[in-house]
């Protein structure tokens, strides 16, 4: 009963702090900030967060299963990304890349968004509405009104293990790259947003996170024109 009491203090507490608003496509990695030093609450809207996985324990959560959130603070003197991946009582996914930063703790508002949110009617959402139109198009291969998909056969590149080949690319308000990837190793891999970063990235998604040896998945970047 105490644990649950000093927490519900914090809710209160917290109340008047800023807000990070990110706008999530299901199965997409968000990237954020959290406070190096003070718990940071994460909460889904018009959702629950019913369970978290991580690869690594460098951090401190708790978990609020009544409200479905959860709290998180990275371990005394961590500085490196806090990887997470949620589950929601509605079945969708969030991959979260959470950077611990020396600032005051700030809430962690996550909000799901659809097809019907590329409308002019919702300008705070354009942008993002906008990336997610290609990503869902760059998946199912499908033609995107103002952007020209071309097929391409770039020479492999093997990096970490991986071998990496842009297979199409669409062109129009922003750069989308699908590419090919396959594990050429003898062993698991982990295939992360760090392989595929370059300058410009806006969105990185990728089909299969892991890769037994010799498989393949596709990885999706959308970069800007």
């Amino acid at each position: 009963m105490r644990k649950k009491c000093s927490l519900l203090i914090f809710l209160f507490s917290t109340s008047t702090f800023a807000i990070q608003n990110k706008s999530v496509i299901d199965g997409e990695t968000i990237h954020a900030n959290i406070s190096q030093n003070e718990l940071t609450r994460i909460f889904i809207q018009s959702d629950r967060i019913r369970e978290v996985k991580s690869a690594n324990s460098n951090f401190v959560l708790e978990k609020d299963e009544e409200n479905g959130q959860i709290f998180l603070m990275p371990n005394s003197g961590q500085e490196s990304t806090v990887n997470l991946f949620l589950t929601t009582e509605l079945g969708r996914t969030i991959s979260l890349s959470l950077k611990p930063k020396l600032s005051t703790a700030e809430t962690l508002k996550l909000e799901f968004i659809s097809s019907d949110s590329a409308t002019p009617s919702a300008p705070p959402f354009s942008y993002e509405a906008s990336i997610f139109q290609l990503m869902k198009a760059m998946k199912a291969r499908k033609s995107l009104e103002g952007y020209i998909a071309q097929p391409k056969s770039d020479v492999n590149v093997i990096e970490n293990g991986l071998e990496k080949s842009e297979v199409m690319a669409y062109l129009g308000k922003f750069k989308g790259k699908i590419l090919s990837v396959k594990n050429q190793t003898d062993t698991l891999i982990k295939v992360d947003e760090e392989e595929f970063k370059e300058q410009g990235i806006k969105a990185i998604a990728i089909a299969k996170r892991i890769l037994m040896p010799q498989e393949r998945t596709e990885a999706y970047l959308i970069l800007g024109a």
